[in-house]
């Protein structure tokens, strides 16, 4: 019984294995390689747990069954293979693990004024505030800061809210059909933007190199429609962005 299990995992990872190998090619040649993260992450978690069974049916085996090894070196391989695979089994539990959302007070003030808007309004902002807009507040944003498109337009985003004069912004919200940004204004501190972590590769190069040598920026010197802590709701419409000039 041992046994068939043991050839049964073996056979499904060697079967499977030409999938992982075409994914690998795939990644190297693909020009959008972001979309191909959630894939490898499942594939992952397959892998882990295929070796969880087979440690565990290997343990079996060793301690119940009738293996050939006798006395000190089945003891041993008994002690490495159960120190490997409670570690397998650790880093499997973790990785299906689902954290919790719970979003600060301020974040929730800020979905709860997003969830009163039309329903057809599109926002865009904040990564973090963007990837859980469409779950609390029913709304579509213009990407998310978790696996976004890899036609989103990241860097013009990055590019309109970094600008020094409202036109850009404006230009932005037309070209993409925004209604409203949500802006955190501590993305504005100095010595954050110095650093230069504003998003995650294969874009943050690119925003870094349109962002650097700016400092007096349009949109922190805007009334927006609404506050929450460090947020700020501004409504992409020219009288507004304009009266920050």
């Amino acid at each position: 019984m041992i046994k068939g299990i043991e050839v049964l995992g073996l056979d499904c990872f060697f079967q499977q294995g030409i999938g992982p190998i075409s994914l690998g090619i795939v990644y190297l040649f693909t020009p959008n390689r972001m979309l191909l993260i959630p894939t490898f992450w499942l594939l992952g978690v397959i892998v882990s747990g295929i070796f969880v069974l087979l440690g565990g049916s290997s343990l079996f085996w060793l301690v119940i069954g009738n293996p050939p090894l006798k006395g000190i070196i089945r003891w041993g391989m008994a002690l490495i293979v159960a120190i490997i695979t409670l570690y397998l089994v650790s880093v499997y539990i973790r990785v299906l693990s689902v954290k919790p959302i719970d979003p600060s007070e301020d974040e929730r003030n800020i979905y709860e004024f997003v969830a009163s808007l039309p329903k057809d309004t599109v926002l865009v902002g904040n990564p973090d505030i963007m990837t859980n807009i469409p779950l609390f507040s029913k709304r579509s944003v213009l990407f998310k800061g978790l696996f976004p498109r890899g036609d989103a337009p990241i860097v013009k985003y990055f590019d309109a809210q970094y600008a020094e004069t409202a036109q850009p912004v404006l230009d932005f919200c037309r070209q993409f059909q925004i209604n409203y940004l949500v802006l955190d204004t501590r993305d504005f501190n100095p010595d954050d933007i110095a650093k230069g972590h504003f998003f995650y590769e294969p874009w943050n190069s690119s925003i870094r190199t349109v962002v650097n040598g700016r400092s007096d920026f349009v949109l922190p010197q805007l009334e927006p429609i609404f506050t929450s802590g460090p947020y700020r709701v501004i409504k992409c419409d020219p009288d507004i962005l304009f009266a920050g000039e």
